[in-house]
């Protein structure tokens, strides 16, 4: 729930110790001083118990300190204290948001947009609200349109829009929308990435790399613009130049969890394991709750048969991580399959085929649970299963050649 921009860059006015209390507490929070940042608000609170944005940004400190319960005291009291503020609803609108309350943050931003009609960040919010938490593409481009008639100058909208637009296939229309955003801001390195997003979507590589190394050349440092160009070096089986831009992104950010989660599936599609495993536990040194690289850990680890007890570890971590991820639950049953056990794999490989049917490896891995079991007629339909999936796997050869033999061919 961070607070608005333009709150942020709000100045006190002269001799206004209550607002400059406020401002020394955003800058607080912008640097994750959480402390001195609620120390500042609390002080500002003493001098002016009503102070909207004091409040606001109180408890935007407790959210993060899992204080929800005085957090949400704390909107409701500035909701109350500003009722026609656009920033203190649209704040109350990500709050909302953010504890999975949308109907009620959507009456939040749409009350933000009936206060300023022409500024676009409510409509930007309430579009980002309707695709993101709502799942409803539509609402969203059509939020953003309106908020284009009101303000026809915002790139941000036309970002939105074209974002809205690619979810619903609408290729040429979301083109279009990310041009304009270049345009518009011409200094700016999130539209060119947008644009080149897309080109690399519709398999338009030259034109996605070009547009994104004229997002680099506006900022070299843009983390996003240097992950993408590498991923589409990946997808293009260039892992050289996919290494390259991820290393160049690691000495930006050498914090960042997914760059080292990206190196190693460079590594683990060229089947350089002991790189990929070197990657992958880099990444959960800088964060232990990235759920990927527990899953890749024990899958190659059980492919080669190694380490079972830790292959098993990671499996469980992972899946515990992130329950409703269909491929964690098919890597811990590849795990138990590596370990002998069959009917722990079976129901493993089961509930990954509950999340997602249509995976051809997953029926693959729970035929071989069921031959393990004698199970011949649940591993025939299993592999028929796997084999109408179009998309290659792991396996798909062995897969064919188990299908024929149970199938009497």
């Amino acid at each position: 729930m961070p607070l608005a921009a333009d709150t942020r860059s709000a100045k006190p006015a002269p001799g206004d110790s209550a607002q400059a209390q406020v401002q020394k507490g955003l800058e607080s929070l912008a640097k994750g001083q959480l402390k001195e940042a609620e120390q500042a608000f609390r002080t500002g609170l003493r001098s002016t118990p009503n102070l909207a944005t004091a409040l606001v940004g109180l408890a935007q400190v407790e959210l993060q300190t899992g204080r929800a319960a005085e957090a949400e005291a704390h909107m409701r009291q500035a909701v109350a204290a500003a009722p026609r503020s656009a920033v203190v609803q649209r704040s109350y609108g990500r709050f909302l948001a953010s504890r999975g309350q949308l109907k009620e943050a959507e009456v939040a931003f749409t009350r933000a947009i009936s206060l300023t009609p022409s500024s676009p960040m409510a409509y930007k919010e309430l579009s980002d609200l309707y695709l993101l938490a709502m799942k409803n593409p539509r609402r969203a481009v059509e939020t953003c349109r309106q908020g284009i008639t009101a303000a026809p100058g915002s790139a941000e909208l036309r970002l939105a829009l074209g974002t809205g637009l690619s979810v619903l296939g609408q290729w040429d229309e979301a083109e279009a929308a990310f041009q304009a955003a270049v345009r518009l801001a011409p200094g700016q390195a999130a539209p060119l990435h947008s644009l080149g997003q897309l080109y690399a979507d519709r398999g338009q590589f030259d034109k996605a790399l070009s547009a994104l190394q004229s997002a680099l050349k506006i900022q070299p440092d843009f983390i996003p613009a240097r992950l993408s160009r590498g991923d589409i070096f990946m997808r293009t089986g260039d892992d050289a130049n996919a290494i390259a831009e991820y290393q160049a992104a690691l000495k930006t950010a050498p914090g960042l969890a997914e760059v080292q989660i990206r190196i190693g599936l460079v590594h683990q599609a060229k089947n350089r394991i002991p790189a990929a495993e070197q990657a992958f536990q880099a990444a959960l040194r800088l964060d232990p709750n990235r759920a990927v690289a527990y899953n890749n850990l024990a899958y190659l680890a059980a492919s080669r048969k190694a380490n079972p007890d830790q292959a098993l570890a990671w499996a469980l971590k992972a899946v515990a991580l992130e329950p409703q991820t269909a491929g964690y639950h098919d890597t811990l049953g590849w795990v138990y399959l590596a370990r002998g056990e069959a009917d722990a794999a079976i129901a493993a490989l089961e509930r990954a085929a509950a999340l997602d049917p249509a995976q051809g490896e997953t029926h693959y891995h729970l035929s071989i649970a069921y031959s393990l079991k004698g199970r011949n007629a649940d591993a025939r339909s299993a592999l028929n299963r796997a084999l109408t999936d179009k998309r290659p796997f792991a396996g798909i050869e062995d897969a064919r050649r188990r299908a024929a033999k149970l199938n009497g061919r």
